[in-house]
Formats: C-alpha cells, structure tokens, sequence
C-alpha cells in the first residue's frame, strides 16, 4: 500500500537545484467549495504548500541567494559610469606695481560629459573562488527551502491524522455512552424486578457520567487539534475542514529493504544534509578567495571626456587609458582577520555537517524500527479487540439474566472501549511512522516495502 505525500510538482526535491519562481498568491488555489468538499491529504498539502507562510519565508531565502550569486558574478562584466565635468577657473594678471589696480579677472568656464570603464584583468582567482561561493550557497538555499518544504508536509501530515484519530476516538466514546445507557436501563429493570440493587444503578450511573465527561474531553482536543491543523495549512484557524477519511485497512505483512541500505539512501537524498554540504563547499571557496586577497589584482581603466570653454570657445576631446597593479601592503590587520572568520566558517559549516549526518542516522533509525513497532501493535490489538468484545458480550448477557454482577460489565466494556481505543492509535502510529520514515528518507513518498512510489 502507497502512502501518498505531498504533490508532484515538488518532484525536483531531491537532487537538481532550479532557479526558484514567484510563490503563488496567499490561497488562491483552494479547491472549489472548499468548506463542504472532503479533502484528501494530498489536496491539504496543496493548500499548505500555497497558504502556510514558511513557504513565502523559503522563496524569499532562495531569491536572496540567487540575487547573491548574480552579485558576484558582475565582476566578471566591465564597470561603466557616466559623468558631468563642470570646471571653473579664474585668471587674474597682477602689474607689479603699487597703487596700480589689476585689470577685471577673467572667467573660464569648461564643462563636459565623461564615460569611464573599468576591467578587472587578473585577481589570482579571488572572483572565481567568490563565484563559486555564492554558487553552493544558492544551493544550499535551494535545498534548504525543498527541506522547509517537507517539514510542511510532515507536519500537515500528522496533524491529518491525529484529527481523523480523535474523530475515530469520539465515535468510541459515543458508542461507549449508548452502552452505559443501555447498561442504566438494565439495572434498572432488574431492580424492578427485585434482581439488581440500588448500588448497580449508581454504579451504571457513575459510569455513564464518566463517559460523558470522557467524550466532552475528546471533542475539546478535536477542536484544538482542529486548529492546530487549520494552522499548518496557513488558513484562518476558524475554518471548518472535512476530511477524507483514512483507509479502514492497513497492509500489514511487508518487507522493507535493510536499515543500512536506508540509512545509505537518505544520506543522498535528504534536502538538509545536502544543503550542509553545499555550505561546506562555499565557506571553503570563500576562504580560499580570503587567502587569494591578499595578492596582487590587475585592472585597465579607460576614460573618454569631450569638453566644451565658452570664453575661448575651444572644444576639446580627451581620451587615456590606464593600467594598474595594485596589492594590499598594510590594512590594519583586516586581512588576517578575515581569514581567521573564513576559517572558523569553514570549520563550523564542516562540523554541522557531521552533526547532521548523525541525526539522519539517528532519524532513519527511529522512525524504521516505529514502523516495525507499529505493524505488531495493530496485530495485537486487533486480536485483543476481539477478545475483549467477546467478553463484554458475555458479561452484559450474563448480567441481563440475572446471573451476572454490573461490575463485571462496566469492567469488560471498559476494556473493550480502551481496545478500540487502541487499535485506532496502532492504525494512526502505523500512518505516522510510516510518513515519518518518508521524511527522514527525504522523500515525498515511500512504500512499506521501503521503495519509492
């Protein structure tokens, strides 16, 4: 049996960055009569995916690092400005003799535009290495927003279902009230008939109380619950969902591949490690190019300036080009510094690597053996399920003919209620173990069988 998670479009998760697009506007693609329609789990990913803002905060990250990227790569273009030269000069002749005053200054005005390019010939790799930086950390942006991704769907996941197991729950502590009722009416018919006491209907009573209360318990959690799933949706948490409801059979009998080969697989597919390795890359480009500063560069500059006097009414055209070498010498000990901020980059980008390869063991590892766990617990408490309706039946048919206790009864019912209380949380371990085991994978979907649907 497939367990379906997420949407096709995010087929690109695992391996190939793209250039990211715009987000879709804030729900805009809520299904048609969304508020009566039953929505499957792979249409509220859809909806999760378009409304929940974690997925505006992701493109934005990603925008940001590929603007980045183009950042660095403009050193490799020309450098062009456009300029305005505006030159006043004022000569004044002097005689050199006293009490003799000097003829009026004369004024020399000479203006014109002006266009420079400049070009950065040779850095010893400095560019290159920035390039290649910036580079792995629009990767890791890209990874890192394909992650964000996935926690969205694990998270619309679980909260699917634990709603629909809370709902399954109150259909118990319904049918759990109708039988304390029928139970309130036994005993008293059978105090009517001089066969039950008084203590066997405040004890049918006392009992029916309590599944009341429990039942009112239950739909105060389905209502946060119902919130709480409303919020990893990104709609107003007020909204009014229904659900499809999860299959009423589970494949139990499967064989997944080896916790190693697992353990392999999600090492080349999880969007956080992946990301961790591109940053390792770009902190180790990006010390490599703080170690290249320090050498020398090697620019041309080129200025064309036409210029126009209006008191001699010369025009003029100046033209020259310049090459330059230049090479820090002393720069207040920035230089040293900056490297020592690259290498501690580079040393913590490498270290969180390895803490991150560890927690994909680590999840990997969890969330198999919960599956594994998962599969035997709905065996077993199918299999106690049935026995403990058996006895309910017998202790109630028992008690109805007069030869039973009310003790007896509410015993077995109350076995029997928390053995269907059981199975259901078997079933919902079994969904949510399963989705887990697909997200420590990295991957949108996973089939019992351990192969990728």
């Amino acid at each position: 049996m497939k367990l379906k998670i997420g949407l096709l479009a995010l087929a690109f998760i695992i391996v190939t960055p793209i250039h990211a697009a715009s987000p879709i506007a804030v729900c805009r693609h809520l299904p048609e009569n969304f508020a009566k329609k039953k929505l499957t789990l792979i249409e509220l990913t859809d909806i999760a995916l378009s409304c929940n803002p974690s997925t505006y905060i992701a493109w934005a990250q990603t925008k940001s690092s590929l603007a980045n990227l183009g950042i660095a790569k403009s050193a490799y273009w020309p450098q062009i400005a456009l300029g305005f030269n505006w030159d006043s000069t004022v000569a004044r002749a002097s005689t050199g003799r006293a009490n003799i005053t000097p003829p009026n200054p004369t004024y020399n005005y000479v203006y014109g535009p002006s266009i420079s390019l400049g070009y950065l010939l040779w850095d010893f790799g400095v560019t290159d290495q920035k390039v290649k930086a910036a580079k792995y950390q629009s990767y890791a942006a890209l990874f890192n927003q394909n992650y964000i991704f996935q926690q969205i769907i694990i998270q619309v996941e679980q909260s699917y279902y634990q709603f629909l197991g809370q709902k399954e729950l109150i259909a118990v502590y319904k049918d759990s009230i109708q039988e304390n009722l029928k139970n309130l009416k036994t005993a008293k018919a059978l105090r009517k008939q001089g066969i039950a006491t008084i203590g066997d209907v405040y004890q049918a009573e006392s009992s029916l109380s309590q599944a009341k209360l429990t039942l009112q318990q239950a739909e105060g959690q389905l209502k946060i619950l119902q919130g709480e799933l409303a919020t990893n949706l990104g709609i107003p948490i007020a909204s009014h969902l229904h659900l499809e409801p999860l299959s009423s059979h589970i494949a139990t009998k499967h064989t997944m591949r080896s916790i190693h080969k697992l353990i392999t697989s999600a090492k080349q597919t999880r969007p956080d490690l992946l990301a961790a390795e591109s940053q390792v890359t770009a902190a180790e480009a990006q010390l490599s190019a703080t170690k290249r500063a320090a050498l020398p560069t090697f620019n041309i500059t080129m200025v064309s300036q036409p210029s126009y006097s209006p008191h001699t009414q010369v025009r003029a055209y100046n033209s020259s080009a310049m090459l330059t070498l230049s090479m820090p010498i002393f720069t207040g000990f920035a230089q040293k510094y900056a490297l020592r901020a690259a290498e501690a980059q580079q040393a913590q980008a490498q270290s969180q690597k390895e803490q991150l390869n560890q927690k994909v063991d680590s999840d990997v590892w969890q969330a198999y053996y919960n599956v594994e766990t998962a599969v035997k617990t709905i065996t077993t408490s199918e299999t106690l399920l049935k026995s403990s309706l058996q006895s309910a039946r017998q202790a109630f048919g028992q008690y109805k003919a007069g030869v039973g206790n009310i003790l007896t009864v509410l015993t077995t019912q109350v076995v029997a209620e928390n053995a269907r209380a059981q199975v259901i949380q078997a079933k919902l371990n079994w969904y949510s173990s399963v989705a887990q085991l697909s997200s420590a994978m990295g991957q949108l979907s996973i089939t019992p069988t351990g192969q990728k649907s």
